[in-house]
């Protein structure tokens, strides 16, 4: 019997412990601070420094080609599938210019090992599926095998 309270005590304390998971309601609006945020990284996932070059060069991009790009980095999104997520989120923020479409989301879930690229309409012709795969899988994957989010991201 004690042998059982041990273990049912360990079981809770895992459970405790896990991350909390984020829903695209729950997760804050990088802009809602101020409008040139663009980085969304509640658990500190991207090292500060990398958050401020993020910003810099989203705000760039989005000054000189009118893209906006919204970076997400998340310890965990639970049991959501990652490409309804991102859809959820890319809509509620309203990521891209109204009436253009030209929004970027990079998404990255570590528990779940999901890595996005979420397009507007208004920029699939340059950003196509084919394309986001290949930043994905030759630029973002081997910095982020080797636990480095911010790089993978950057």
């Amino acid at each position: 019997m004690k042998q059982l309270k041990l273990i049912i005590a360990f079981l809770l304390l895992g459970l405790g412990a896990q991350a909390a998971a984020y829903t695209p309601t729950s997760l804050p609006n990088p802009k809602a601070q101020d409008r040139y945020n663009y980085v969304c990284n509640p658990d500190d996932i991207v090292k500060s420094s990398e958050v401020l070059l993020l910003n810099r060069l989203a705000r760039e991009l989005e000054d000189s080609t009118m893209v906006e790009l919204c970076v997400v980095a998340v310890e965990s999104i639970g049991e959501m599938d990652a490409f309804d997520f991102c859809y959820e989120l890319f809509q509620r923020w309203g990521i891209g210019k109204e009436g253009k479409n030209t929004g970027v989301l990079l998404f990255l879930a570590v528990e779940s090992r999901d890595i996005r690229i979420m397009t507007g309409g208004g920029i699939e012709g340059v950003l196509t599926d084919a394309v986001c795969n290949e930043i994905i899988q030759k630029v973002a994957i081997p910095p982020l095998r080797n636990g480095d989010y911010s790089d993978g991201l950057a």
